[in-house]
């Protein structure tokens, strides 16, 4: 979230000054759309859909998927083992409801 906010604040300016001289209105770096990008960055997915026009949001780019990529693949791990604990658990409970022996 971050991220979208930091690539959205350097690339939307450039975008105005760039839809004051076209006369076009693309507003291709609005919250969501920045926050995808950085998501698809983090995620090495990298659609290509959008990419940082200015200088510095190109310089940018590298130092924040070089600290991002193993910061996100670490909550992604963490995340990935809360949810795999959590079935273990459910599939024991359940299981345990159809192989309890009862005595008679």
């Amino acid at each position: 979230l971050v991220g979208g906010a930091m690539f959205e604040g350097l690339e939307r300016g450039e975008e105005e000054k760039l839809a004051q001289l076209t006369g076009e209105d693309n507003q291709y770096w609005t919250y969501r759309s920045s926050v995808f990008f950085s998501l698809t960055i983090l995620s090495t997915v990298g659609y290509g859909v959008t990419a940082p026009q200015t200088v510095m949001g190109k310089g940018l780019l590298v130092p924040y998927a070089i600290l991002g990529i193993p910061v996100f693949t670490y909550l992604l791990i963490r995340v990935t083992k809360v949810i795999s604990r959590g079935m273990v658990f459910s599939m024991d409970w359940l299981l345990s409801l159809f192989t309890t022996s009862h005595k008679s």
